[in-house]
């Protein structure tokens, strides 16, 4: 009977493939390498590993602690359900090996090679689970217990290990529905949760070590001068070397600060996590400006909140973005206010450097800083506007990435941009587009597609490129009055 249900969970499995690639596609993951070669590489990785071990670790302690508040002998330590619980995870623990070495070897087959591994782990248990076995007898000795117990027992029992009995044959179903809410939940109630400053962090959540299994982001693209480069691969340098001896238990060795400037659209973000990604840290984004959404008092209680869960962190690198907007000058401020306490709640928390984490803070008015800060900061970088060079660079960037996407794109509005708006036309507009950030010129292409898209047919030609840039120039000659906000290194 249960190998009759496997068979329909693999079919129903099977039948959901497209509609779960088209789902994650549109959540901008790629699964052009297929599904079986995604788990193979999650399986490499120690942390996914470590994280499933840690995540049903959890599971079981919960499960074990609800179940024993009052269940009955039948719960208790060698009790009938704790022995069959134990040789169902023996079970799983044999056959781990071989359901694993199913799925590597399943490039193209991997529903029947699947079925081939989990229809070895039920016939390791499988009368266990009949009508009449071991299962199957507990759990009428539960409803046993009677009517008053009965919906302590579907809490308790029933409910919770139903996920752990049918998973088996419904893990890569529930693998994309259920277990994403159950990690999120997990990871916001039992384990080390996320702060509310965080917007976006390579700091893996569980739920996202989980999906990490059938899911890769695509890869940063930078387009900076050979000198910030070189800046970069000096400072990487140096916080590789002090990650590498706080990791060998040097109590005398910190992370550096370090501020980076300059116009907004410069890149500090994307230098930021690159930085984070060859010294091997874990990153964290956050914004100033974020405080503001706070009332009083949970801005100071959000920061607290921050700083416990980076020192309970290996490694870690906090970018702050905007640390003008509540790092400011005290002495513009009120003493008694809740920015004023905000930031001497900062100073504290920053006053020594850290073995756990670094901040990079990143700003476009560092004059505006409180002076304490300075102290706080080790490195100081100064992120340019780019040069004529870079420029032609970050728009072709974009316009393979935009207005080429073949995904988004149909093949005449493609064809209208291989014809009016080659290398030559990108070196024309880069000429007209001194003093703009990479964001402007990004958001540049951006107009040039949704422009496009309300044209009949939508096609890209001359009148409508030379109308995009001259209206984006305007408006920065605009807001600027024709000054440049910053360096620019043409």
């Amino acid at each position: 009977m249960y190998k009759k249900y496997l068979a329909i969970t693999l079919f129903l499995i099977s039948s959901m493939a497209c509609q779960v690639q088209s789902q994650a596609e549109q959540m901008g993951y790629d699964f052009t390498n297929g599904v079986a070669k995604k788990i193979d590489e999650s399986l490499k990785d120690p942390e996914n590993v470590q994280a499933i071990g840690i995540l049903a670790s959890q599971i079981t302690d919960q499960v074990v602690k609800n179940t024993f508040s009052g269940a009955g002998n039948s719960f208790k330590k060698d009790g009938e359900v704790d022995k069959l619980t134990k040789e169902v995870g023996g079970a799983l623990n044999r056959n781990t090996k071989n359901i694993m070495e199913e799925f590597e070897n399943s490039s193209e087959h991997v529903v029947e090679h699947a079925g081939n591994a989990f229809g070895n782990l039920a016939n390791e248990f499988g009368d266990k689970v009949e009508v009449g076995g071991e299962l199957d007898i507990a759990i009428k000795k539960l409803f046993a217990m009677g009517m008053a117990n009965s919906q302590m027992v579907w809490n308790n029992f029933i409910y919770p290990n139903m996920l752990i009995f049918s998973g088996i044959g419904l893990s890569t179903l529930a693998g994309y529905y259920a277990i994403p809410i159950m990690a999120k939940y997990l990871e916001r109630e039992l384990l080390n949760p996320r702060p509310k400053l965080i917007i976006e962090s390579s700091k893996k959540t569980y739920y996202q070590m989980l999906t990490s299994f059938w899911t890769s982001k695509l890869p940063l693209e930078m387009v900076f001068s050979q000198g910030l480069k070189e800046q970069l691969d000096d400072i990487a340098k140096v916080t590789t070397m002090i990650n590498k001896k706080i990791g060998q238990g040097k109590t005398n060795v910190k992370y550096r600060n370090l501020m980076l400037y300059g116009p907004p659209g410069t890149g500090k973000t994307m230098f930021a996590k690159e930085l984070a990604k060859k010294s091997g840290l874990q990153y964290a984004f956050m914004s100033g400006s974020s405080f503001s959404k706070f009332k009083d008092g949970e801005g100071i209680q959000a920061l607290d909140e921050l700083f416990a869960w980076a020192k309970n962190s290996k490694g870690l690198m906090i970018f702050i973005d905007e640390a003008e907007t509540f790092l400011s000058k005290r002495e513009n401020m009120d003493p008694q206010s809740k920015a004023y306490q905000l930031l001497n709640n900062f100073l504290n928390y920053t006053g020594e450097r850290s073995s756990q984490f670094m901040i990079v803070f990143a700003t476009n008015h560092k004059d505006a800083l409180d002076s304490a800060m300075y102290r706080r900061i080790d490195d100081l970088i100064e992120m340019p506007l780019p040069s004529l060079d870079q420029r032609l660079s970050a728009l072709k960037l974009y316009r393979n990435k935009i207005l080429l996407d073949a995904k988004n794109n149909d093949k005449d509005f493609i064809d209208s941009v291989h014809k009016n708006f080659n290398d030559h036309n990108i070196k024309i507009v880069a000429e007209k587009t001194k003093g703009l950030s990479y964001g402007d010129l990004e958001g540049i292409i951006n107009a040039m597609k949704t422009d496009a898209d309300i044209l009949e047919p939508a096609v890209l030609n001359h009148k409508l490129i030379n109308k995009v840039v001259d209206r984006a120039v305007k408006k920065h000659d605009a807001f600027t009055n024709g000054q440049l906000l910053g360096t620019v290194e043409d």
